[in-house]
């Protein structure tokens, strides 16, 4: 296949796909909402162990449910997941933790969308049926060519190895992070995206569910006091 250098703008709609999300540190998980195309009514965090990132998440959004995933309890939860699947309100977001093992299996059962935190240094040993990996800004372009590797063993790759790099040096010092995804075909191609926007349209989402409960207040102060 001739490798293309020419780099758009990502703007396929990741709802009821696998994407992973790769982030350097635990300040930095943060959820693609710009991509999603719509507002989950139904939101799942799956965690593990309570880090610092891990509790970064749980006081930043608004779950309908928070599911521990350790030992036996975890298990189970994997049942009660796809047991319940059928009754979840949609869309529905289910959010993995970089310390949770997400069952090959559970991938296809799920149907939703579903967006898995790891960390860039598990970026080579990646095994995952993902259809998007969202890179962080920083990140080399060995760890990029290492992490399609690893999820997509064997697919044609839109850019080569060697032409990461090119891609990278240009991206970076505009602040532009990249995103690799599967094209109809099976074609792995690169993109570009900025993070920011994701966060502005968290931003907007919050400032109205805070204008909706101050609006429930109001109603409910003005009815008590015509009562």
């Amino acid at each position: 296949m001739a490798d293309e250098l020419q780099l758009e703008g990502f703007g396929s709609d990741i709802k009821n796909t696998c994407s992973l999300v790769l982030c350097e540190n635990a300040s930095a998980l943060w959820i693609p909402y710009e991509f999603i195309g719509c507002e989950p009514l139904t939101r799942i965090l799956l965690v593990g162990e309570h880090s610092s990132g891990t509790r970064g998440l749980i006081a930043s959004e608004s779950w309908t449910m928070i599911l521990s995933m350790l030992g036996p309890t975890g298990s189970r939860n994997w049942s009660f997941i796809a047991s319940l699947r059928k009754h979840m309100l949609e869309p529905v977001l289910i959010v993995v933790a970089p310390d949770v093992v997400l069952p090959a299996s559970i991938v296809p059962i799920l149907d939703m969308t579903l967006i898995v935190f790891r960390w860039l240094s598990e970026a080579t040993s990646i095994s995952l049926n993902a259809k998007s990996i969202f890179f962080p800004l920083n990140i080399q372009s060995s760890q990029i060519v290492a992490a399609q590797r690893a999820v997509w063993r064997g697919m044609a790759l839109r850019t080569s190895d060697t032409n990461v790099s090119l891609v990278t040096q240009e991206t970076r010092p505009q602040g532009l992070c990249l995103v690799a995804s599967v094209l109809e075909g099976g074609v792995v191609s690169l993109f570009w995206y900025r993070m920011k926007d994701s966060d502005n349209i968290m931003v907007k989402e919050r400032q109205n569910s805070i204008t909706m409960w101050l609006g429930a207040v109001s109603d409910r102060v003005i009815s008590i006091l015509r009562g």
